[in-house]
């Protein structure tokens, strides 16, 4: 098991924006790389974003689709890599706690949260 304390170092503090109908902040992947096969909604202060709402864009270059990743289609993490989660909705301004849960391959299910303030 991966301790939080280190996931969360996953997230890239100041990254949260609220732009026109559009979440976006950075996951910076500097620990292991990993598959991801599964995951749960994204949570921002308690509220859901199903991951059909979630686009990812990979160093600035590839799009993936949340909603798409399974266990015969996983999603990558290679380590150095740079995640921007484009999320369909909206948040206030403020402090905000992301809470994340992931199915890997190789950890089998890893869960964290971050708080933070734009």
């Amino acid at each position: 098991m991966i301790p939080k304390v280190m996931l969360r170092k996953l997230y890239k503090k100041g990254s949260l924006k609220q732009d026109e109908n559009e979440i976006t902040f950075i996951l910076q992947n500097e620990i292991y790389p990993a598959t991801i096969v599964g995951l749960d909604p994204i949570k921002i202060n308690e509220q859901d974003f199903d991951i059909d709402k979630i686009k990812v864009l990979i160093n600035d270059d590839v799009v993936v689709n949340l909603a798409e990743v399974t266990k015969e289609n996983p999603f990558k993490l290679t380590k150095g890599d740079t995640f921007t989660f484009r999320i369909e909705g909206n948040i206030d301004p403020g402090k905000h706690k992301i809470d994340f849960s992931f199915l890997t391959k190789e950890a089998g299910k890893i869960a964290f949260d971050v708080e933070e303030e734009f």
